[in-house]
């Protein structure tokens, strides 16, 4: 059975994602979060400086869960539509750091989304408007 931890960066994106995936608030945790079952979604902050603070509470009774960064974000990629799901392959910070994804962990990801875009992912600390 998988156990899932799902990120999200702020609470706005939060619960818009446990409205779609219909998870309940968890009301016994001191911060926001949603779950059911082996699945559990809490915002970690902007470049998840909340996550240490969280992390204990988060991860109780989620033995090895598969950690998964959502939230919502623009693309440059004319094919993207709303709602598509990317699973990068690595991640290139703001300072042209890459950083990859464990290939275990990504294995089982693509497993249960194969339909998801891969490849890898750019962020920004800016809005850009066009790839270049």
């Amino acid at each position: 059975m998988f156990r899932i931890l799902i990120l999200t960066a702020v609470e706005l994106e939060a619960r818009a994602l446990a409205r779609q995936l219909e998870l309940p608030a968890i009301t016994s945790l001191p911060f926001p979060a949603f779950g059911r079952g082996d699945v559990r979604l809490a915002p970690v902050g902007l470049r998840a400086a909340l996550l240490p603070s969280r992390w204990p509470a988060l991860l109780a009774g989620l033995d090895h869960p598969l950690v998964i960064s959502a939230g919502v974000c623009g693309a440059l990629a004319p094919d993207l539509r709303a709602g598509d799901l990317v699973l990068p392959e690595s991640v290139i910070d703001p300072s042209a750091e890459r950083l990859n994804v464990t290939p275990t962990a990504y294995a089982r990801a693509t497993a249960l989304a194969p339909a998801a875009r891969r490849g890898t992912l750019a962020t920004s600390r800016e809005v850009v408007a066009t790839a270049g």
